[in-house]
């Protein structure tokens, strides 16, 4: 769906007056918005074209089915410290982050809450077996707004 020139509309509308003259007060409730995801893995599972085992079709596959042609604003994330768990495509199409911690507030995930929030879903897909989320890092997740509507 095209975007509308507002600006364009609105002066067009004041001559031709296609619209009632309240619409400029909520023309604002109609405009679409995209997506912020932030897509988190860990374990074997990456961001890898070569990889059996990537997240990168379903990305991939993410990104251009999106509705209303709103692209997702797509973040990744893996929780292992390999600069590798993403390839160069990857990483060249879509921020990335490598020994990603929740509860790490120098990290991206620190955005998920509070007024500086700026992811609107987070997607978890957990591979590795264990305890591998900290306590701490399961209170960041569980006070997010973002995980509340999950």
């Amino acid at each position: 769906m095209p975007d509308i020139d507002i600006k364009k509309f609105t002066e067009l509308n004041s001559k031709v007056r296609f619209l009632p003259r309240w619409w400029h007060d909520f023309h604002f409730l109609w405009r679409h918005c995209a997506q912020r995801i932030l897509v988190v893995t860990d374990g074997g599972l990456d961001f890898n074209e070569t990889s059996a085992g990537g997240l990168t079709e379903f990305l991939l596959a993410l990104e251009t089915a999106a509705p209303s042609g709103m692209t997702p604003l797509i973040s990744i994330a893996h929780r292992n410290n390999n600069i590798n768990a993403a390839s160069t495509t990857m990483k060249a199409k879509f921020p990335f982050y490598h020994d990603f911690k929740f509860e790490d507030a120098n990290k991206p995930s620190a955005l998920m809450n509070g007024p500086a929030r700026q992811y609107d879903q987070l997607w978890i897909f957990g591979i590795a077996s264990g305890n591998t989320v900290s306590p701490a890092e399961k209170v960041a997740i569980e006070a997010s707004p973002v995980s509340s509507t999950v």
